[in-house]
């Protein structure tokens, strides 16, 4: 799911989902919006192969162990590409 959806979740209080999101609200952060390419790796097959501990034997998004996105491995170019999502929250000073 999309981050931007992920944030329209509420819990029984009707706060946002997410308990690090709550924690920031809690004291004085204002969500400022989704960013959808937060972080992006862009690294060589072998790489993400040997840092998952996987084979990528054909193009597609992969799931990777405590990721927040797929990685996206193209086997004509060799390479994989993770983009993390993330939400700004912002303070008053």
């Amino acid at each position: 799911m999309s981050i931007s959806e992920y944030l329209s979740w509420t819990d029984e209080k009707g706060r946002p989902y997410d308990p690090w999101l709550r924690s920031h609200l809690s004291v004085g952060g204002k969500i400022v919006g989704p960013c959808e390419r937060s972080m992006v790796v862009h690294e060589p097959i072998a790489f993400w192969e040997n840092w998952s501990n996987q084979r990528f034997e054909s193009s597609g998004a992969y799931p990777l162990e405590g990721g927040l996105a797929p990685v996206k491995i193209d086997l004509d170019r060799k390479t994989g590409t993770y983009e993390e999502p993330n939400v700004w929250v912002a303070y008053s000073l």
